[in-house]
């Protein structure tokens, strides 16, 4: 009996840390020791001030080129509030929709983030982590 509930105990903290180490920390706006993301153009500029605003530009411009207002009658206003990762690869994931505005709207917001390029990931000591927008 005693064996059994040993290898029990073992069998699920074995799982328990394989699941820690598999899923990888996810960085934020607020952590000041992460090089955010940054926009393939926008990765060889040092000053992080500098980074920001080709990161801004860049972002409008694609914004401008790609945001698509629904189709229909009547007039959409609002503001949606999402948040997405960017992966270690650079892939844009986790799409969410924060605070609502109207599902036609959230729908836009969506395909549009769905739209994003590939960017250089955020880093954390020289290695690519995930990061949160």
């Amino acid at each position: 009996m005693k064996r059994t509930i040993l290898i029990f105990i073992f069998i699920s903290l074995f799982g328990v840390l394989a699941n820690a180490q598999t899923e990888a920390p996810i960085y934020d706006m607020i952590d000041t020791t992460v090089v955010k993301p940054r926009w393939v153009g926008c990765d060889t500029i040092v000053n992080e001030g500098f980074a920001q605003n080709c990161w801004d530009e860049h972002l409008r411009k694609f914004l401008n080129e790609n945001l698509q207002y629904p189709e229909g009658q009547g007039s959409y206003e609002g503001r949606v509030w999402s948040e997405f990762i960017i992966e270690m690869d650079g892939r844009v994931s986790g799409i969410k929709i924060i605070r609502s505005a109207g599902e036609l709207l959230d729908e836009q917001v969506i395909s549009f983030l769905k739209l994003l390029p590939q960017f250089i990931p955020a880093k954390h000591n020289g290695q690519p982590v995930r990061f949160r927008y």
